[in-house]
């Protein structure tokens, strides 16, 4: 439902926003996605991780804590660079609600969080409600603004509504199970230092693949128009559809019971190749229809305006089906303590998606060619991944003896 909600809302916020628009939001978010990645130091990575529920509460209060002080810190430099921002044309639009994002950075990481925290306490339908409500509140925040006229002003104001009565909808599980615990500051500070490797690693880590993914919206503001951006992010929105409605709730449970499965590497083992099969099934049907037919699709659901974003969305197949099928199992590289490595891949993405565009310039690439190269060349390295997720659950049982 989080996830159909939005999808049956795209014919109406396609007729009601023009590409441009959609562009313009799109920089914006993307801007808040890669700094939401290190708002909270990746300390609501290890939520799951440690035995008692006290450590638990500590490290999303931690994560919290983060949160809120890198919030306010960022507003500073946003101050000074936006005056910057706006002399580029593509980006000129854009600056003007720069102001914004720390707001929408706090939501997004404390969303984070605090649906990290609950799953800890295996509170999965409260996680989905919350998902359910942030899909509504901004579907029909955006729809109703927008037919008012509001243009970027109502896409910016649906998302941070929704974000807000999300988290107002998990707020009351922390609160309960944080009451007991005291704030003991020499507590915290062990904690921090157990569980360095996250911010250490893993906030580098998914820091390069928040820019990965965020790279193309800013590439495709320097080398094309705003309508190209609009177009290539309502694209990428359908066809990651399949990545986030199952992908993404496979992966927090399966993060979850990867953990609980240390012990056994044929459990761990089995528990992989099950998640594969299934993410393997599951994704082949929409992703083939989308390949097939999305120039057409586009056109009939969201207007003749939006078919070139319909060839896009056919480029991005392949990423987008490797990143479905790989993506979940790569928390294991979280579970095995194996962050350096998932760094070092991640680096690798975002070079080759940087690359992608220096050639896209020098070349005069179409949007559509330079994103079909790309989508391959990152599709091939998640299917390295993969191997590697599998590999590293091998080597763990090798090295500990286990069976």
């Amino acid at each position: 439902m989080a996830q159909l909600v939005p999808t049956l809302a795209y014919p109406l916020l396609a007729r009601v926003y023009s590409p441009a628009e959609y562009g313009t939001f799109t920089i914006l978010v993307s801007v808040g996605a890669i700094l939401t990645v290190v708002a909270a130091g990746r300390y609501h990575m290890a939520i799951m991780l440690p035995a008692a529920e006290a450590d638990a509460v500590r490290l999303a209060s931690l994560a919290l804590v983060f949160s809120s002080v890198v919030s306010v810190v960022m507003l500073v430099p946003i101050f000074f660079l936006r005056g910057q921002a706006g002399r580029l044309e593509p980006l000129a639009e854009s600056s003007q609600w720069l102001l914004v994002v720390p707001l929408m950075v706090f939501l997004g990481s404390a969303f984070e969080t605090l649906s990290y925290f609950s799953m800890r306490r295996d509170r999965y339908v409260d996680v989905t409600r919350a998902g359910v409500i942030k899909a509504f509140v901004a579907s029909l925040a955006q729809i109703g603004l927008g037919v008012a006229g509001m243009g970027v002003a109502g896409l910016v104001t649906g998302n941070l509504a929704s974000l807000a009565t999300a988290n107002a909808r998990l707020l009351r599980t922390y609160r309960n199970a944080a009451r007991p615990v005291g704030c003991d500051l020499a507590r915290y500070r062990d904690l921090a230092g157990r569980y360095k490797d996250f911010p250490k690693y893993d906030l580098w880590s998914s820091l390069a693949n928040a820019l990965s993914y965020n790279l193309a919206v800013f590439g495709f503001a320097t080398l094309y128009t705003s309508a190209t951006v609009g177009s290539y992010a309502l694209a990428y929105r359908i066809v990651v559809l399949p990545v986030t409605l199952v992908g993404t709730a496979i992966s927090q449970v399966y993060f979850r019971e990867a953990a609980r499965r240390t012990h056994s590497t044929m459990a761990a083992l089995h528990a992989f190749d099950r998640v594969v099969k299934v993410l393997v099934a599951v994704s082949l049907p929409p992703f083939a229809v989308l390949l097939l037919f999305s120039d057409a699709l586009f056109a009939t659901f969201l207007g003749e305006t939006w078919r070139y974003a319909g060839s896009l969305a056919a480029a991005l197949v392949p990423l987008m089906w490797a990143r479905f099928v790989s993506s979940p199992l790569s928390t294991v590289y979280l579970v095995y303590g194996k962050q350096r490595a998932l760094l070092c891949w991640q680096i690798g993405i975002l070079s080759l998606t940087m690359v992608s565009f220096l050639l896209g310039h020098l070349y005069a690439w179409t949007p559509k060619h330079l994103l079909s190269i790309q989508s391959l060349a990152l599709a091939v390295s998640y299917a390295l991944l993969l191997v590697g997720a599998r590999r590293v659950v091998q080597g763990a049982g090798r090295r500990s003896g286990a069976d």
